[in-house]
């Protein structure tokens, strides 16, 4: 049975299932905190929030490892209650999700290829991860000369100092924790599964997730707008500062739905 739940005064998703309550005071509380700054992902969350349908991810698929999706075919968001509740960044999934689903009723792809302006946005990714990683690769390729790497190993140090050098440059500091998971996931899905820092997805029906054309546009999106909402300012710039045509182009299209 669905019902509709109030996230505010104005505001209500509707919900399949039972879902702790205490979930929603923490959709109120991202909601209600979204810095001015980024006032139109709040004005997107408040044209559309009722049009989503969210359901409770089961036991048996939370058990499986299972976090949450979203199904164009039904129009509902799967998500696991529990973890988004508890994760560090709180209320991000639900977010992230909700992203997917805009950009779904808004055809921003016909079938599995971006159109339009989400097809630029798409390029636009390719070509800055591409630049981004391919002046950290030179840079590992001349280290590896440098010291001599023999050939036998010369592709592994170069992928492993590539890595090294871009965590390093992200993170101005040496430290093993990546804390940064969208932009991880974009660099990932930038890279065709090539670099993934921290974050990204595993292989879908038995294909590489990023082979689909609209998943790298897709995700962007959804990383962008989940930062966004949850005033992630130091995330942000780091985003900016590789993606920076690509994040501008995000907020043409994020404006132009709110517009239309």
């Amino acid at each position: 049975m669905m019902i509709k739940q109030n996230i505010t005064e104005t505001i209500a998703i509707n919900i399949e299932g039972e879902v702790d309550t205490y979930y929603f005071t923490v959709l109120k509380d991202r909601y209600e905190k979204v810095p001015t700054e980024y006032q139109d992902a709040k004005t997107l969350f408040e044209m559309y929030a009722e049009k989503m349908v969210m359901v409770p991810l089961s036991k048996e698929e939370s058990e499986q490892g299972g976090i949450s999706r979203y199904e164009p075919a039904n129009k509902k968001i799967w998500i696991d209650v529990q973890k988004d509740i508890y994760a560090i960044e709180s209320g991000g999934i639900f977010f992230h999700e909700f992203a997917h689903m805009v950009v779904d009723l808004n055809h921003m792809y016909e079938k599995v290829v971006p159109v339009g302006r989400f097809k630029e946005f798409s390029e636009a990714l390719i070509a800055e991860a591409s630049d981004y990683i391919g002046k950290w690769e030179k840079r590992a390729s001349e280290l590896a000369e440098k010291y001599r790497v023999a050939p036998e190993r010369r592709e592994e140090f170069i992928y492993n100092k590539t890595m090294e050098l871009m965590k390093k440059d992200i993170l101005e500091s040496n430290s093993y924790f990546f804390p940064y998971g969208s932009l991880s996931d974009i660099l990932d899905g930038g890279s065709h599964d090539k670099y993934q820092i921290s974050q990204g997805h595993c292989p879908e029906d038995g294909h590489a997730y990023w082979e689909l054309p609209y998943h790298l546009p897709d995700e962007a999106f959804a990383d962008i707008f989940r930062c966004q909402i949850l005033g992630l300012k130091e995330e942000i710039t780091k985003i900016k500062k590789i993606f920076s045509k690509s994040y501008e182009m995000y907020n043409t299209i994020l404006k132009s739905i709110i517009n239309k």
